[in-house]
């Protein structure tokens, strides 16, 4: 549910701030010795580099993880 709504929030400065998350990310990789790890980030970095779409739904669970952060208890209660 929350990830429906967040998404239907998400503006073109979301998409913004996700798209430079993921350039600052991609500059630091990789990470020594986790590499397995650094080409998933890699790669993810890639797709939000190209895919719009792929840009709202990172940006939708961003905000989804945090109301789950901020208000775990508004979050559970929100379901029943």
């Amino acid at each position: 549910m929350i990830e429906e709504v967040g998404a239907a929030l998400i503006r073109r400065a979301h998409e913004e701030r996700v798209f430079a998350l993921a350039g600052r990310v991609a500059a630091e990789l990789p990470f020594q010795p986790h590499r397995r790890l650094s080409r998933t980030l890699a790669d993810a970095c890639a797709r939000v580099a190209r895919e719009p779409d792929f840009r709202r739904v990172v940006a939708a669970l961003i905000l989804a993880a945090y109301v789950r952060e901020v208000d775990p208890a508004g979050y559970i209660t929100s379901w029943n």
